[in-house]
Formats: structure tokens, sequence, C-alpha cells
């Protein structure tokens, strides 16, 4: 892959792919080049990768939900083991969105890894610590799930 400034970026998975998905050179398999993205051979391929990018970001915006319940635990960090759970699952939350970042829009992979941790939150500030529940909030969450799957449907 390339950066803009046409520097390398190693991806082993992928090495003669660009970000927007076009191939350089000609491929073995097929011995198509840069015009046939749309060959069978690459669009299930691509389409499998981005799947797991999705499932990945989906992954790392649960630990962000976990990380963020965490916090409410250690009392701010004054508990030892809540303390170390937390940091682990914001460590791991962090490298699993940056994992899925690789082949995800950067602005789109950040929003929803908040999006899931906010209404995560949400919801087990409901459950656990007895949050209001009212019908305004959940309007709210309503809207942020209704943006999470926009930007899923148009990415």
């Amino acid at each position: 892959m390339y950066h803009e400034a046409g520097t390398a970026l190693l991806l082993p998975e992928w090495p003669n792919l660009r970000p927007e998905g076009q191939f350089m050179g000609t491929t073995p398999e097929t011995g198509c080049g840069p015009e046939c993205r749309n060959h069978p051979a690459h669009r299930s391929a691509l389409e499998t990768e981005d799947a797991m990018s999705w499932l990945v970001l989906f992954f790392a915006g649960l630990l962000e939900t976990v990380w963020a319940t965490g916090l409410k635990y250690t009392h701010g960090f004054s508990r030892p083991l809540p303390t170390v759970g937390t940091l682990v699952a914001m460590a791991a939350s962090v490298w699993l969105l940056a994992i899925a970042m690789k082949d995800l829009p950067m602005g789109t992979a950040y929003a929803v890894w908040t999006g899931i941790g906010a209404v995560g939150a949400v919801i087990l500030g409901i459950v656990l610590f007895g949050d209001p529940l009212t019908l305004p909030r959940l309007a709210c969450v309503g809207l942020i799930v209704a943006g999470l799957v926009g930007l899923k449907m148009v990415s």
C-alpha cells in the first residue's frame, strides 16, 4: 500500500494494494492489472478483508465499553485489580482499532469505535449503576445507533 506522499506501507496480506483498493501491476492468479479491481478473485478477497476489519472494529468498540465501565470500578485508579483490568481493556481496544484502521477510513473507524463505546456505556450505566432510563436518553442513543449504521452503509 502507498501513503498519499508515496511512501510504502508494509502490509504482508496485500502488498500490491493502494488505499483505494486499486491493484498495482499484474497479479499471478489472473494476470490482470490496475484496471481489473472488479475481477471476482480480487473482489471476494477485498470483501472478506473489509468484513474482517468491521468485525475487529466491533470488538474494539466492545472493549471500549469494558474499559469505560471499568473506570467506574477503579474509584479513581485507587483499586489495583479493576485498574489493571481497565488498562488492559484500554490497550486491547486501541490495538484493535489500529488494526481495523489499516483497511477502514480513519474518520469512519474512529466514529464507529467511539459510538459503540458510548452506546455500550449508556446501556451498562443503566443496567449496572442505575443511571436514569428516560425517553430522551433512549432517543439520543437511537440517534447514535442510526449514525453508526449510516457510516457503515456509506463506507
